[in-house]
């Protein structure tokens, strides 16, 4: 049966039983790691599932493997023939005759020796295999998913406490941005950048120090005799004051009609937009988003219509089918939420890495 994310296993086992020496000796284990733990449901043991014998021979070796066997299907088990790292052997490091002393015990049907080197060499393959993963981590994330790898993969992100990754819909899809979110200062190069790939949309763009006017906190206000009251040097009157630090704003676009109502406020693009802000900031800034409509996309206005009946949002008048110009709304920062709505439209493209593939 195919899976949601690979070929199916059967194709890949019968590839691998029949031509076994066209792969390497990593990739075939990581194959048929994949295989029982797609078949088992479980996450089992590649030493128990997997057995290294070295070949018993002295010809020059063309591949690391010669040969893939099943041994039996009900636990999947399987023995693997190699040319490398063996106790007997072309690359035994072993005087020739003890490999030549085991070529007699095969023609007369003995194997009693081979199968004790045999219980000796079996952990050097899989130690082999272990370095060689220890370090690799679309192995350990997508092969191994090991939960602890995770955890320290979640700490660059500031997200190592559990409650703080619930909160977030589909955390582990935040991994592979963990160089942005190690960055300090944080800046709108780099908040535009996450945005861009996770929106998939190209146009992206962060302008800063936008003006604003900034509330004046009640306790830093004027009152004569009280506070705030000194000429020229922390006296204001009103309640708010010009400011160009504390907003910026992001911008979207031009986009297509489609592209744009799905970026509309109370759309999860939207919601997944502020979550993804409010994560990347490291200080309490206000932001606003412009979204900008390309030319000739804008339909007329009908009442009750699925769009363009939005006021505020996509609601223009005019007289033709089409406005010759580029559109554009702007809509302040949504309301903070916890985990996006599951069955959104975006949740076939914004998967785990185990989904995805490979993350280097």
């Amino acid at each position: 049966m195919a899976t949601t994310d690979r070929r199916p296993v059967l194709d890949i086992k019968a590839d691998l039983l029949k031509n076994g020496k066209r792969f390497s000796f990593i990739q075939a284990m990581r194959l048929l790691h994949y295989i029982t733990r797609k078949t088992s449901h479980h996450d089992s043991d590649i030493g128990g599932t997997v057995r290294v014998r070295p070949k018993l021979s002295l010809d020059f070796p063309e591949t690391d493997i010669t040969t893939i066997h099943e041994l039996s299907q009900e636990p999947e088990r399987f023995l693997l023939t190699v040319t490398f790292l063996g106790l007997y052997g072309v690359s035994s490091p072993l005087p020739t005759f003890y490999t030549e002393d085991l070529m007699e015990e095969s023609s007369e049907d003995i194997s009693v020796t081979r199968d004790f080197l045999d219980i000796v060499n079996a952990p050097f393959y899989r130690l082999y295999y272990q370095c060689w993963a220890k370090y690799r981590q679309f192995i350990k994330i997508i092969d191994e998913q090991n939960p602890d790898y995770l955890e320290r993969l979640f700490c660059f992100l500031g997200l190592g406490i559990e409650t703080h990754r619930q909160e977030i819909y589909h955390a582990p899809a935040l991994i592979p941005y963990i160089g942005l979110f190690s960055q300090f200062p944080r800046s709108g190069l780099g908040l535009a950048t996450l945005l861009a790939d996770v929106l998939r949309e190209s146009r992206v763009a962060v302008i800063q120090c936008l003006p604003r006017k900034a509330v004046i906190p009640e306790d830093q206000r004027l009152f004569v005799g009280v506070a705030g009251c000194r000429l020229g040097v922390d006296s204001y009157l009103g309640r708010e004051i010009d400011d160009r630090m504390g907003k910026f704003q992001i911008n979207i676009g031009p986009v297509d009609a489609d592209a744009f109502h799905g970026l509309l406020p109370e759309t999860p693009m939207f919601d997944l937009m502020g979550q993804l802000v409010h994560l990347y900031l490291d200080k309490p800034l206000k932001w606003e988003t412009k979204l900008i409509l390309k030319a000739d996309e804008a339909g007329t206005t009908c009442l009750g219509g699925s769009r363009w009946s939005h006021l505020g949002w996509d609601t223009w008048i005019f007289s033709d089918q089409t406005y010759p110009a580029e559109l554009e709304v702007i809509f302040d920062e949504p309301i903070r939420k916890g985990v996006v709505p599951q069955g959104s439209t975006y949740m076939s493209e914004w998967s785990s890495p185990g989904e995805v593939g490979a993350v280097t």
